[in-house]
């Protein structure tokens, strides 16, 4: 998982940018579950970073079973 953190715009929980070794956006991890699936602030997340181009690519919503700190995972279809 990629090291940038920020507040969502609501300031209701935090996300963190999910890169390939690369440095290549593949998707978010929101603390709060149902950030994930809300799309105006993903598509808010994307622009911020740079990455509108992901706006068109199929995204999959899941839950964070890789750690203790829970929240969800959108990730990008490549």
């Amino acid at each position: 998982m990629g090291t940038s953190n920020g507040k969502l715009p609501s300031e209701q929980g935090s996300y963190a940018l999910v890169k390939t070794p690369a440095g290549a956006l593949t998707g978010f991890w929101f603390q709060e579950p149902s950030d994930a699936r809300n799309v105006d602030l993903i598509a808010a997340l994307l622009a911020k970073h740079g990455q509108i181009h992901l706006l068109s690519a199929s995204s999959h919503v899941v839950a964070n079973t890789i750690d203790d700190k829970g929240g969800a995972f959108v990730m990008f279809d490549s």
